[in-house]
């Protein structure tokens, strides 16, 4: 009676672990490439796939996926590719730290879906960086990108009306100003005695925005207030293929105007003046977005019953470029601080 019982148990267990097999259709993968030197603003490469647990075939995870994630980072930006149909991310390092003792990079990305019934794949991904470069620090206070405009609409209506093109695109929003910042660079004695080098980044207000260590070898310093491209101009609608009288394709957005390039003036310490040489700034104004194409002409109304055939619409006229960034004044000064 006893084995009896024992087989009936092991054939439950052996049946629950099959269905759960069966419910769960595909596991997630993450992988990244990472560069051999992390230092600030660096930036790692994130691709997702998803494997068939069936025929373990792997294929990339397709951009809908993103919505199943939530991601938590400390010390670090993260943010999913857009305008791709596979899902990719990218983690910058940390871009301002508020401390220069702020080095690891903590990532967590949960995800969690319907894979069939009843059943929800839910796992937890975890990844921890330190910085390690002894090459160059990248200080980004550059203007955003501008948006790009949006592609004209295509209505549709009732009645003898329908594809109702025709519409004009959306022009791209400016580009943003870059920063106007304050750099001081100096030496420091930490509280354990060692002797390192600070850079410290304020606002115009002399507010404290972010404080950095330099690396122990000296390469550069990358200061970039550039001005954002201005966002390219959304394309016309093609027109519409109806009698009614706008068949025409839809002018195109304009591109938005370039962001001015942001202000910086730099203190560094005399007993640091070899950095100067070592010091880039990119400060130029930000490009001009480009204007959208025009929409394509219409075609002839298709012929109906009660309708008349139409005739072909123009072509929308190409949207103008935006403006260029205007490019600022930059100063390099000594000065004597103590900050110990």
């Amino acid at each position: 009676m006893t084995k009896i019982h024992t087989y009936i148990i092991f054939g439950l267990v052996t049946i629950w672990i099959s269905n759960l097999c069966f419910a769960q259709k595909e596991e997630v993968i993450v992988e990244y490439n990472s560069p051999e030197q992390l230092t600030y603003g660096s930036t790692i490469d994130f691709l997702f796939f998803t494997e068939n647990l069936k025929n373990n075939k792997r294929r990339s995870a397709l951009k809908f996926m993103e919505r199943h994630f939530t991601i938590e980072c400390t010390n670090g930006y993260f943010y999913f590719e857009p305008h791709q149909s596979e899902l990719r991310g990218h983690l910058v390092l940390a871009p301002y730290p508020e401390h220069y003792y702020d080095t690891k990079v903590q990532l967590s990305m949960h995800v969690a879906y319907n894979q069939g019934k009843n059943y929800v794949y839910d796992k937890t991904f975890n990844f921890e960086f330190e910085l390690n470069g002894k090459q160059e620090i990248y200080l980004n206070y550059s203007g955003n990108i501008g948006e790009k405009g949006r592609m004209g609409s295509n209505e549709k209506l009732v009645g003898l009306v329908f594809n109702y093109g025709g519409n004009e695109g959306r022009n791209g929003n400016d580009g943003a100003d870059g920063g106007d910042v304050i750099v001081k660079i100096a030496p420091f004695n930490t509280p354990q005695g060692d002797s390192i080098v600070i850079v410290e980044v304020f606002d115009k207000k002399d507010s404290i925005l972010s404080i950095y260590k330099l690396p122990e070898l000296y390469t550069a310093i990358i200061l970039d207030v550039s001005g954002g491209k201005g966002g390219d101009g959304g394309a016309g609608q093609r027109g519409s293929n109806t009698l009614v009288q706008n068949k025409d394709g839809g002018n195109g957005g304009n591109g938005g105007n370039g962001g001015n390039g942001g202000t910086a003036k730099i203190y560094i310490h005399p007993s640091l003046d070899f950095l100067q040489s070592n010091l880039q700034i990119n400060f130029a104004g930000g490009e001009r977005g480009k204007g959208g194409d025009g929409g394509t002409a219409g075609r002839s109304g298709m012929r109906a019953k009660h309708e008349f055939e139409g005739n072909p619409g123009f072509s929308g006229k190409d949207g103008k470029d935006g403006a260029l960034g205007q490019k600022p004044e930059i100063s390099i000064s000594p000065i004597n601080l103590d900050w110990n």
